[in-house]
């Protein structure tokens, strides 16, 4: 199920499926310590546990990205009904994305 699906069908349930990849049409594969980089530059420090982007697609004014907890906090997941980082990594997939190539040049 596709998450526009998802989210028409059913917008107060999370939806979750597998994907093959996060890269969505005219994106590019965004390199994730590149984009932390990016984002410190800009003012935004994470420390390790909440940095759960694990993969990363941007361009064409476009975002997606894959989000996961690290084995350190995974453990605790199951106190939440969706956990805190998890959400926050979500939301760092969102800002207007920069071309991979400005993250690249920044490294």
């Amino acid at each position: 199920m596709s998450w526009a699906r998802c989210a028409a069908s059913a917008p107060n349930r999370l939806c979750f499926h597998d994907v093959e990849t996060t890269a969505a049409p005219g994106t590019e594969p965004v390199e994730v310590e590149g984009f932390y980089r990016y984002m410190s530059d800009l003012g935004l420090r994470y420390g390790e546990e909440f940095r759960p982007v694990r993969e990363l697609s941007a361009g064409a004014g476009h975002s997606a990205g894959r989000v996961a907890l690290s084995e350190a906090i995974a453990s605790r997941a199951s106190e939440y009904a969706l956990h805190p980082v998890l959400f926050d990594g979500a939301l760092q997939t969102f800002p207007p994305a920069p071309r991979p190539s400005r993250i690249a040049a920044r490294g």
